[in-house]
């Protein structure tokens, strides 16, 4: 019988050859650098200081110069530009902050604050500074927990039952023995699974005309990822006691770019994502719905309808068109400012007014209850006020 002259060394190569179990038994552990230079890259940064607004107390929040492996190996969706958790429904990365100290800054004494470490996020001073708020992640969720800078005590003030996707879930209200938090709904039940057949193709349509194109990263990619997005990103607000915990729902549950109360507590700023959503730019840019809320969360007045904003082919340098930037004015009780293009977004547009940055303008609207309404009074630059 004929002999292939190559069998014998492939039978050989095989014989020692190691088997599957007995490659993952013989697999090395991570190696670690020399021990010096484990000392400089696990070196502790310096902590941020955050002063209160009394004057009387600093935090001192101390961080990690690294995360740890267990943090970059946990799951992650990339949804619209964010990257999010589904474990814990916040931020993909880990919170900044491993543990708080308090400085006393009339003695010059540090204290710990003690019962939360590891997962900490940034610390937030109520108006008075008598106390101080922040977010505890761990792998059941984000919770709301509360300190007390004299006694360095520190002590959960919600369940995690927050939603932190969309960044820091909780702010103080002007009161100061309140906060607006963002929870996840209580029946929003289990994730959406991906379809097993598509229901149809993921259709793209272009103008035909040259434009330049954004590089974002992170974005939606279809039906399913939409509806994950509305899945982890639908938050319900609440107004939750820091002396008891006890919550008051706000409005009804939506994807909230933002909600801010006035400075007299009477009304809500709410910036809403709304659809159609976009495979092409992140959240930042979907459609938008700004409103003023009253005091229980319904919906007053709406201030602006903003379109999805994917740019064109001179997008580039351009403003987006129409009302846009509202904020709070600070010191007022109702009081809101807003930016608006003068040039309609086309900064080479000839108009007859220009300022330093360009061709934005703030203008002022008062907000005053009468009669159930909210009017909106608009001063242009002549000076004649229009309601």
């Amino acid at each position: 019988m004929k002999t292939h002259r190559f069998a014998a060394p492939i039978l050989a190569l095989a014989a020692v050859l190691p088997s599957p179990s007995d490659q993952a038994a013989a697999q090395d552990a991570y190696r670690a650098p020399p021990p010096d230079v484990v000392g400089i890259l696990d070196a502790a940064p310096f902590p941020q200081a955050v002063v209160s607004p009394s004057g009387d107390w600093m935090i001192l929040a101390h961080g990690e110069s690294m995360p740890g492996i267990e943090d970059l190996a946990a799951p992650m969706l990339r949804l619209a530009g964010r990257r999010i958790s589904p474990v814990t429904n916040g931020m993909h990365a880990a919170p900044p902050f491993v543990r708080f100290s308090v400085v006393d800054l009339d003695g010059g004494n540090t204290r710990d604050v003690t019962g939360a470490e590891d997962g900490l996020g940034p610390p937030l001073w109520s108006p008075s500074g008598g106390s101080f708020a922040f977010t505890r992640t761990t792998n059941d969720g984000v919770a709301l927990w509360l300190a007390d800078p004299e006694t360095g005590a520190a002590r959960a003030v919600t369940d995690p039952s927050l939603n932190g996707a969309r960044g820091e879930p909780c702010s103080w209200m002007p009161d100061g023995g309140s906060l607006l938090c963002h929870f996840v709904p209580d029946d929003r039940g289990a994730a959406p699974e991906p379809a097993a057949i598509p229901f149809g193709p993921v259709i793209q349509e272009s103008g035909g005309e040259a434009a330049p194109s954004w590089t974002f990263q992170d974005l939606l990619e279809d039906a399913h990822d939409e509806a994950l997005f509305d899945y982890y990103l639908t938050s319900q607000p609440a107004i939750v006691d820091a002396a008891t915990g006890t919550t008051r729902p706000i409005g009804a549950p939506a994807v909230y770019e933002s909600l801010e109360p006035s400075p007299s507590g009477e009304y809500f700023l709410s910036v809403r994502t709304v659809r159609p959503y976009s495979y092409l730019v992140p959240d930042s840019r979907f459609a938008k719905e700004v409103e003023v809320l009253g005091g229980d969360g319904a919906p007053l007045r709406t201030l602006a309808t903003l379109p999805l904003d994917e740019g064109g082919p001179e997008h580039l340098g351009f403003r987006r068109a129409g009302l846009r930037q509202f904020s709070w004015r600070p010191g007022v009780s109702a009081t809101l400012a807003y930016v608006e293009a003068l040039d309609g977004g086309n900064p080479s547009g000839d108009v007859p007014q220009r300022i330093p940055s360009g061709s934005d303008v703030v203008v002022p609207v008062e907000l005053k209850s009468s009669g159930g309404r909210i009017p909106a009074v608009r001063f242009p630059l002549n000076g004649d006020s229009q309601v």
